[in-house]
């Protein structure tokens, strides 16, 4: 606050700590030193210097860490209500000098240069601001601050750093974050699961299922570990072990939603439908927003010839998500299977104008055009899906051609 430099977002804990060590120390007797300092004043009939300090103290207290917050041992935001009164004192300070210059020879000399002391003042604090600025910018200039300003990075700025770089796509380096995070703590069971997760995306599964695995070794009731790790199970066709690290998250967290969601997909995929539709209905109670499980709770009532509770529950996830193109598609067969040609081609039109490219969507509504009888569209939607490599039914492609 007094000499703004070298500021960093993020102060780790320090390794070792010594009450002798002569920052405390100094801090110790300069707050000793202005506690007394104002008391001295009060004495002398000033009491503003005790009320500044006194609120000083008191904004400053619920961040001293005797309550712990977050993983740092200091933050340049806990000092932004603190720092109004010593900035109060420069005022009144500056203002006391002005009043004093009033009364003096060569006032006019003195009051420029007491202005321009307060112009260069305020310009170096503005420019600082401005850099500052640009640091607390995003996550990604955050963090790349705090791993490059400081020479020994908490783990956590890696793992942080990691994360930003995956929701950009940029999993390589994230990969790369996580393990300089284990690196430094080897037992983060957060920083393996994010390491598997990244694995995951780069279709790694065996790399990610050895990750999710330590993690569970670290901490056995990592409920993400053990979802991530079915999700990886689920992809490789381990179906038994997906579901059984499924349960295991649900059992450690019962309302996780998304755990249940996965588990009814891999109950449908074992043809255990009654039991899909059971944790989709568990998912959407612990979360009446949850677009996929409604999508999926649709699929599975189609697959039980429900095709108007479908319906329902594909409109449903609609009017979370009008843009979920999945669900216009199947919303579309739907209607085709009753026979309601025209609504399948409105529902299989909108999923094309979300997503351009789905051969499936284009192949049903070809097959929609071909049960109305327009054979001209039909030909146009079935030549798209083959162009975008999906398996037309040769049977169709024959009619068509004929």
């Amino acid at each position: 606050m007094v000499w703004p430099h070298k500021l960093v977002p993020f102060y780790p804990f320090p390794q070792y700590i010594s009450p002798l060590d002569p920052h405390y120390l100094i801090s110790g007797i300069l707050v000793l030193a202005i506690t007394g300092g104002c008391l001295w004043m009060v004495k002398r009939g000033k009491y503003l210097f005790l009320i500044a300090w006194s609120y000083y103290l008191i904004t400053l207290l619920p961040v001293l860490g005797i309550i712990q917050v977050g993983g740092q041992a200091a933050a340049d935001r806990y000092t932004y209500l603190p720092s109004l009164s010593p900035f109060l004192l420069v005022g009144i300070g500056v203002a006391w000098c002005w009043k004093k210059i009033s009364l003096i020879r060569f006032k006019m000399e003195l009051k420029c240069v007491l202005f321009v002391c307060v112009c260069i003042v305020t310009f170096f604090l503005s420019y600082l601001t401005i850099i500052q600025i640009k640091v607390w910018n995003n996550s990604e200039s955050f963090w790349s601050f705090v791993v490059s300003a400081l020479p020994k990075a908490p783990s956590e700025a890696h793992i942080h750093l990691g994360m930003v770089y995956s929701k950009k796509g940029r999993l390589d380096e994230a990969i790369s974050e996580q393990k300089k995070a284990l690196a430094i703590d080897p037992n983060l069971a957060g920083a393996h699961t994010n390491l598997g997760l990244f694995y995951a995306k780069k279709d790694r599964l065996d790399d990610a299922i050895s990750e999710y695995k330590k993690a569970i070794a670290i901490d056995p009731h990592h409920e993400k570990a053990h979802y991530n790790l079915g999700l990886s199970y689920n992809k490789k066709g381990r179906l038994d072990d997906a579901i059984s690290e499924y349960k295991k998250a649900l059992a450690i967290n019962p309302r996780y939603a998304d755990a249940r969601t996965n588990l009814g997909n891999v109950y449908d995929k074992k043809g255990r439908i009654d039991e899909a539709i059971a944790e989709y209905k568990k998912a959407i109670a612990i979360d009446p927003h949850h677009e996929k499980a409604y999508y999926n709770l649709g699929l599975s009532y189609y697959k039980k010839g429900r095709l108007d509770d479908a319906i329902a529950e594909y409109k449903k996830a609609l009017a979370i998500n009008p843009r979920y193109a999945d669900v216009h598609n199947n919303l579309g067969n739907v209607y085709h299977r009753k026979g309601k040609f025209d609504k399948a081609i409105y529902e299989y039109k909108q999923s094309l104008a979300i997503k351009h490219d789905c051969a499936e969507a284009h192949n049903n509504l070809a097959v929609a055009y071909y049960s109305k009888g327009n054979y001209k569209l039909a030909i146009i939607h079935c030549n798209k899906a083959v162009e975008l490599g999906y398996s037309v039914n040769p049977k169709l492609l024959e009619v068509l051609k004929s």
